[in-house]
């Protein structure tokens, strides 16, 4: 009977993305049609206001409000390992491979992608949903270009990269802005050993999530 989102998100798009193709009207009717939005971002937050009138809610991605630990295996079958978490043809410049790659073997760590194979990777794993977060809460570090790859991060407390491109960057930015964390942005490639290791006081961040 009725008809909600939480914590949507328009990702790259803008307003004016959605005139240049001449659908703005519709989706603004169609947003209308709803009895209440929830958004995760401040583009997307920006876009419902302009479309609507109405300042739509703003909330947390569901992985960060909902604990998960009675759903996860005990353990996984690797240890010493960092986590490259990226979807195929993203991480493909060869200075970034090879700065990943530098990190991993000075550190001692096996260096594995989740989900998609990747040359340059040790191994891949392919777990199940509740596996993935399982490998992220006992992974050593992270590197990811993902949204949910950095939220997977936060949540678990652990010291992470995220490289921020451009199809992600509204949401991104704005989900590392809310908890200060701007800092584990790669700007510079050759910057991230330093990102890697600086170490994050993840209590306010903690309480923040909770609140």
């Amino acid at each position: 009977e009725k008809v909600i989102s939480y914590a949507g998100s328009f990702g790259a798009t803008t307003v004016e993305k959605l005139q240049e193709l001449g659908i703005k009207d519709v989706v603004a009717s169609l947003l209308s049609k709803m009895d209440k939005v929830s958004v995760r971002d401040a583009n997307s937050f920006d876009a419902v206001k302009a479309l609507t009138g109405v300042e739509p809610e703003k909330h947390l991605d569901p992985v960060l409000i909902y604990n998960y630990n009675h759903l996860l295996p005990a353990t996984v079958p690797l240890k010493d390992y960092m986590i490259v978490y990226t979807y195929p043809g993203r991480i493909k410049d060869v200075r970034e491979i090879a700065a990943i790659k530098s990190f991993a073997k000075s550190s001692g760590l096996k260096l594995i992608s989740i989900g998609h194979y990747f040359s340059w990777c040790d191994d891949v794993v392919v777990p199940h949903p509740f596996e993935v977060l399982a490998y992220f809460k006992n992974a050593s570090y992270i590197v990811t270009d993902t949204f949910h790859g950095t939220v997977f991060s936060i949540k678990y407390n652990k010291l992470f990269a995220t490289i921020v491109r451009g199809m992600n960057n509204n949401k991104l930015s704005h989900l590392l802005e809310q908890f200060g964390l701007n800092s584990r942005i790669v700007n510079n490639i050759d910057d991230l050993r330093t990102i890697l290791d600086t170490t994050i006081n993840y209590e306010p961040i903690t309480e923040q999530i909770k609140k």
